[in-house]
């Protein structure tokens, strides 16, 4: 077999982008619009994101600081505020940058409201109220009044505003905010947001489903409760008589979600709208009587265009997703929270929801060629499509424990031969019970195999057919060389007692575990002895989830607070890469040495795409650089063709004879393929298996 030749000419810049939900997923408190294309919100760990083309496409802003930001105000086109925890921030450029102003760190500043370009107001906690007459350059301390934290502000006029906060808190102020006097609210529930349709006509919405409102500049205020589990973040009119609030609300299970509730009648009555999302919302701001706007958290984006009868979003889900699988460098499938099931046929530039069978939370997926692929979780769920994800259909492991089975990995070491563990939580007896499953049948059934330990476990890998290894609670390492029939504890060398939560192997000797507490484990040997590597994620806080590696030197782990770590000398040294993001990240998979994928909490997907995939000849991919193992030939007839594919990447094989005429054709994502002898007679053949960017061609004698 001639070598690899690659001739590279990728820039080694890497950058990891989110795609669901678009442009970002960090939490947006504040979304406020200049005119009716033009509009910026902020967030969490310093996100500015603008739109000029009302809500269409969003870009993301260069806010120079991580602090999360609470409120943002424009007073034209040009110039803009931001306020958040410890930092005040201008802009004269319309966004384009932003402008930093000294304010004592202690401050967290919820709102900010200005009545000119030159004068804006900002409140906070502690019963903080600020005020700039210089365009944010300086800022001094008002007297309030009240200690307690002051949540919203907005003005009538040049002289007169109001502020709200907890214990049902409401100021005045008429004299451009040098007093303020305490307004009768006739509630102690937190006050969320306060918003004016003219100077004597206002609202103000918060906790317990509280909505007050005046007609007469506030000397005194009514009190409307939607429900008393309701908690309302925001309100804003379109004009005298339309207005909407958002929150969260929550269901008699306690289930929560996101709320918006909407008048058409000044206040007088509202009704709830079905905006289907889990996730709180913030804030709301419409610019016309049918065109409006709602963020929240996890990054969502809703636009209404009909005055909330319908929302468009800028996600496709915001579940939790868990594990994520790819088949081939474009199709990819996502699995999570209450079932869900995503799948992606163009990189991940668009993903759509799947039908699945199940409510049930999925943990782990699994593919073994283009269509054939596999799903577990809780409830002892197994679900199986035959066609790509067109159709799951689904089994319980065992039916009548089910509820008290947790599926947390499988994976698939051939077509036919698949392993999934996970745990048998017995919640009465206060017992746990890691359990491990094997499939010689694609499936069909499953078989347990004893595992010999009470930990829960949570990841398995297999480096070749034989040789497998599990991972799971309080540093629980299992190994076997027999396909599974036995399974042994390791000599992990190790004293943690944290969590493991994914092990992989790049070669049958050389592998890694992650887990809790930031913990990164190598070994050498099989898994005999294990040692730490050095970690700048080390931390409680920084759980691992997950870890992969493109080559013998290359790899990634993911976790808790977006952490992305990356090794190119084997694990020696790891360095932190920037996720762009603070939510959990769980799995990922890596369909290429220049691409890859993560995905976490609140429906996050992220790619990673290092460079340029390099040029290569014609000589075989690295992928197929081995010989061809000789077929073999089992007691029922069953032929074997093993093949290097230690990506996982999705091959090509064909098999003809020397005139020519094809006898087997198939995909696969696995290292061997499996037929019966029928497809094959005696004789002379030649295999050609295609992979990106290559293909390999051998000629192998069936006796």
């Amino acid at each position: 077999m001639l070598p690899v030749l690659l001739i590279c000419t990728f820039a080694h810049a890497q950058d990891w982008k989110f795609l669901n939900p678009l442009p970002q997923g960090n939490g947006l408190w504040c979304v406020k619009f200049t005119d009716a294309n033009t509009a910026c919100a902020v967030g969490e760990s310093g996100t500015i994101i603008k739109t000029t083309d009302a809500g269409t496409s969003w870009t993301k802003q260069t806010a120079g600081t991580l602090q999360d930001l609470r409120s943002v105000y424009f007073t034209n086109l040009l110039a803009g505020y931001a306020v958040g925890d410890g930092v005040i921030l201008t802009t004269a450029n319309g966004g384009s940058t932003w402008e930093s102003h000294p304010v004592d760190s202690l401050y967290y500043l919820c709102s900010v409201y200005c009545t000119s370009p030159d004068t804006g107001y900002a409140v906070g906690n502690n019963g903080i109220i600020l005020k700039t007459v210089n365009g944010g350059l300086n800022w001094i301390s008002m007297t309030s009044g009240t200690t307690n934290m002051l949540w919203s502000i907005c003005f009538t006029g040049k002289s007169t505003g109001y502020a709200v906060g907890e214990q049902g808190t409401i100021l005045k102020t008429t004299d451009g905010g040098k007093t303020w006097e305490t307004q009768i609210s006739g509630t102690t529930n937190f006050l969320a947001s306060v918003y004016f349709t003219d100077s004597t006509t206002g609202y103000a919405v918060g906790d317990g489903g509280t909505i007050l409102k005046t007609t007469n500049s506030g000397t005194s205020w009514t009190m409307h409760t939607i429900d008393s589990v309701s908690y309302l973040l925001s309100v804003h009119f379109s004009d005298a008589k339309t207005g909407y609030a958002v929150g969260r609300g929550e269901t008699s299970v306690g289930a929560v979600y996101g709320t918006l509730i909407k008048t058409t009648d000044g206040g007088t009555s509202w009704t709830c709208h079905n905006v289907d999302t889990i996730d709180d919302l913030y804030s709301v701001c419409f610019t016309d009587s049918a065109t409006g706007y709602a963020v929240g958290r996890g990054g969502i984006i809703l636009k209404t265009i009909n005055g909330a009868t319908n929302y468009s979003r800028n996600l496709v889900t915001s579940n939790t997703l868990s594990s994520i699988f790819f088949t081939d460098t474009v199709t990819g499938y996502a699995v999570g929270c209450a079932g869900a099931i995503l799948k992606t046929t163009n990189g991940g530039i668009a993903w759509t929801n799947q039908n699945s069978p199940t409510s049930n939370n999925l943990l782990s997926v699994c593919f073994t060629d283009s269509n054939s692929g596999y799903a577990v979780g809780l409830g002892g769920i197994i679900l199986k499509t035959t066609n790509g994800g067109s159709l799951w259909t689904s089994q319980l492991i065992d039916t009548f424990y089910a509820n008290s089975i947790h599926l947390a990995s499988v994976y698939f070491t051939s077509a036919t031969t698949g392993y999934i563990v996970g745990a048998f939580m017995s919640y009465t007896l206060g017992t746990t019970l890691g359990i491990i499953f094997k499939t010689t049948d694609r499936g069909a059934t499953w078989t347990n195999q004893e595992s010999g330990t009470t930990n829960y476990l949570t990841s398995v890998f297999f480096p070749d057919s034989l040789t497998g290894y599990v991972v799971g609670d309080a540093g629980e390492m299992l190994k076997t060389t027999d396909g599974g029939t036995n399974w042994k504890e390791m000599a992990a060398g190790h004293t943690s007692s944290n969590w493991l939560y994914s092990v992989y192997f790049t070669d049958a000797t050389t592998g890694y575990a992650v887990g809790a507490a930031g913990s990164i484990l190598k070994t050498v040997n099989g898994g005999e002895t294990w040692a730490y590597q050095a970690n700048p994620a080390l931390g409680t806080i920084n759980w691992l989830q997950y870890v992969h590696f493109t080559d013998a030197n290359t790899g990634y782990a993911l976790g808790n607070g977006g952490t992305i770590l990356k090794t190119t000398n084997g694990g020696t040294e790891w360095t932190s890469r920037n996720a762009g993001t603070t939510n959990n990240l769980i799995s990922g998979c890596f369909p290429t040495a220049y691409t890859g994928y993560a995905v976490g909490t609140l429906g996050t997907i992220l790619k990673m795409t290092a460079g340029k995939e390099p040029l290569r000849t014609s000589s075989p991919h690295k992928i197929i650089a081995k010989t061809i193992k000789t077929f073999l030939v089992s007691n029922n007839g069953t032929f074997t063709l093993g093949f290097a594919n230690p990506n996982r990447e999705l091959l090509h094989l064909a098999i003809t004879d020397l005139a020519g005429k094809n006898i087997f054709k198939t995909e696969t994502i696995q290292n061997e393929i499996c037929f019966t002898r029928n497809k094959v007679k005696a004789g002379v053949y030649a295999v050609t298996i295609k992979g990106i960017g290559g293909f390999h061609s051998e000629k192998i004698l069936v006796r």
